[in-house]
């Protein structure tokens, strides 16, 4: 159950946008095996969604809510936007604006450091722009110890065509459903349940493909108008 255990509580911070004093930590996890899997549909669609997160190339992706949010990938080079912050990470330099502050910030950052720099500005990074930060595969944190994998069947969504996916272990379900063109992830939804198999709790994210193979002219621009320039501050590293 702590797939969704930290998928969900990150979320919620996340929501929050609360934010603690950082510091810089860079945690080496051994990657969890893939689950076991129940058909061979199960097996071809979460390798497939496993290798195009590997390499997701150029991407421009709507998650659509209440406070939605966009991302802009092309290799290295990463934008998030959303909950009032905009930053963007390239070539080991980073921008970050705060329009609720009018600030903007600006200046060399690993990685790693993207995400304690936005929660200095009273927000969490994306769980999915997290893992691209920290050099994870978005899928394979979806696993889970004692995992499997089945196929729930066929769905149609935002257009594409795709395989429905449970991964299922103690106390918790995700289901995927996995574009068959392409691999990408057309939304994620978790459940855990009691013992008794009564849903506690329910999760969903959608995500929109902008752009697929390319991002907009000018995608990795960010300017700080008429907010008030100043370098990044120092954040602790442990």
């Amino acid at each position: 159950m702590k797939t969704f255990l930290a998928l969900s509580s990150l979320l919620a911070v996340f929501a929050l946008g609360v934010a603690q004093q950082p510091t810089v930590k860079r945690p080496q996890r051994k990657p969890l095996p893939e689950p076991k899997y129940l058909d061979a549909t199960a097996s071809r669609t979460v390798k497939q969604a496993l290798v195009r997160y590997a390499q997701l190339g150029k991407l421009q992706i709507l998650v659509p809510g209440a406070s939605p949010y966009r991302f802009s990938i092309d290799g290295l080079r990463f934008k998030e936007s959303g909950g009032g912050v905009v930053w963007v990470h390239e070539k080991g330099y980073l921008k970050l604006l705060n329009a609720r502050t009018n600030t903007f910030f600006r200046g060399q950052a690993v990685r790693a450091e993207v995400i304690e720099q936005v929660a200095l500005n009273g927000r969490r990074v994306d769980p999915f722009m997290r893992t691209l930060l920290v050099r994870q595969n978005y899928v394979r944190s979806l696993f889970d110890l004692n995992q499997t994998a089945r196929t729930l069947g066929q769905a149609k969504l935002g257009g594409a065509s795709c395989t429905l996916v449970e991964l299922r272990s103690k106390g918790e379900k995700l289901i995927l459903a996995v574009r068959q063109k392409d691999g990408l992830l057309a939304s994620v939804s978790s459940q855990v349940t009691e013992s008794a198999g009564i849903p506690m709790s329910r999760l969903e994210r959608t995500f929109r493909y902008e752009r697929v193979g390319s991002v907009a002219p000018g995608a990795f621009q960010l300017n700080p108008g008429s907010a008030k320039v100043k370098p990044l501050p120092k954040v602790p590293v442990s």
